[in-house]
């Protein structure tokens, strides 16, 4: 599975300039590496729930909801997004920038891409394993792209589109600015 890549994945040459363009940001609180979105388990529960922190670092993210109660399973900065923006951008347009052994395609032919059928996901190879890989696909749904990967034995974390990842990163800006902290940790003093 060669699409697959150690947690968090870098933009394809080229690219990187137009993740940092993303960042540019007038009037910034929060440096983009210190707003996060993440997902993980409210302990006692099994499914998966979602929210935004506000932190020096992933790892007093991570130990922070731990402390309330929360096993963090995916956490990534705005920085962090914004470079993923701009690989599945890439991805969606063709770029020879993104060959096609960096990513899965499950797309057929006949279908185009687009900012809902290009994704990014994490999860591990193995279960029992803490190594944690991301990686990039074009595939119809979701649901395809989840079943695609646990046939091949991959334990999904998550798996979003672009589409979404830019719902995440407006969300992320206004937490930046500190346009608005409704819904938003702080483990910052």
């Amino acid at each position: 599975m060669s699409a697959i890549f150690p947690a968090t994945p870098a933009a394809p040459r080229g690219r990187r300039n137009a993740a940092f363009q993303l960042l540019k940001k007038p009037r910034m609180r929060h440096a983009p590496t210190e707003v996060f979105s993440l997902s993980g388990v409210i302990e006692g529960t099994s499914g998966l729930s979602g929210g935004y922190a506000i932190a020096h670092d992933a790892d007093s993210v991570i130990l922070g909801f731990r402390e309330l109660g929360f096993h963090v399973v995916s956490v990534s900065s705005m920085a962090d997004i914004a470079t993923a923006i701009s690989a599945l951008e890439a991805l969606v347009s063709c770029s020879p920038e993104f060959p096609e052994t960096d990513y899965l395609n499950l797309l057929e032919s006949s279908l185009p891409r687009s900012d809902a059928t290009a994704f990014t996901f994490t999860g591990s190879q193995d279960p029992g394993d803490d190594k944690v890989f991301a990686g990039f696909a074009v595939a119809p749904d979701r649901r395809r792209l989840s079943d695609y990967l646990g046939g091949v034995g991959f334990t999904t974390y998550s798996i979003i589109s672009l589409a979404d990842l830019r719902a995440v990163y407006a969300d992320l800006q206004r937490f930046a600015a500190g346009d608005e902290d409704e819904g938003l940790v702080s483990f910052k003093p």
